[in-house]
C-alpha cells in the first residue's frame, strides 16, 4: 500500500500565500475566527463562550504556524 502524502509547511505556504484565492481565503478565516477577542467575562455561560471562541481559533492558528515554519531555518541543518 502507498502512504498518503503529508501536507508539509511548504504546501501550506504555497496554498495560502502563493495562490491568489488562498490569500483571500486565509484573510477571511483570520477575520472571522482569529482576530476575535477570545475572553468573555462573566458566569459559566461566558466561560463556555470563551472556550468556544478559543476552539474556533485553533485551526487558523495551526495554518498560520505552518506557514511561519517555512521562513524559519531548520534547526537540524548545519549553519554555513
Amino acid at each position: 500500500m502507498s502512504e498518503k502524502p503529508v501536507a508539509d509547511a511548504a504546501m501550506y505556504a504555497r496554498v495560502f500565500e502563493g495562490h491568489h484565492e488562498g490569500v483571500l481565503i486565509l484573510e477571511d478565516l483570520v477575520r472571522r475566527f482569529y482576530d476575535v477577542a477570545i475572553y468573555v467575562p462573566g458566569d459559566l455561560t461566558a466561560q463556555r463562550e470563551t472556550e468556544r471562541r478559543a476552539a474556533r481559533r485553533e485551526p487558523v492558528h495551526y495554518i498560520l504556524t505552518r506557514i511561519g515554519q517555512v521562513n524559519q531555518p531548520d534547526p537540524n541543518e548545519d549553519a554555513p
